[in-house]
């Protein structure tokens, strides 16, 4: 099994990938594709957005965020149509 094939920043540009692949492990050790825009590893950027998330300051984002009319209507609608399923398989 192999990985992906390394491509430079230059060639993932010109050719408008949002990634590239290197081979080379980030400074944490990860040999993963890097993001076009920063350089940074994706396995450090997701881990950067989880952590985030856990903070006092990310909860408080995430609750405001789902109380929304958007995601409080999706919900509803999601629940709704999970519902309706439920009953026409009984």
């Amino acid at each position: 099994m192999t990985g992906p094939k390394p491509i430079s920043r230059e060639l993932a540009r010109e050719r408008g990938l949002l990634r590239y692949f290197t081979g080379k492990p980030c400074k944490h050790g990860h040999v993963a594709e890097r993001l076009l825009s920063n350089r940074e590893c994706v396995v450090c950027a997701k881990l950067r957005d989880v952590q985030w998330l856990i903070t006092p300051k990310g909860k408080a984002y995430q609750r405001q965020y789902r109380e929304t009319p958007k995601m409080r209507n999706y919900h509803r609608e999601y629940s709704r149509k999970r519902y309706l399923e439920k009953k026409a398989a009984n």
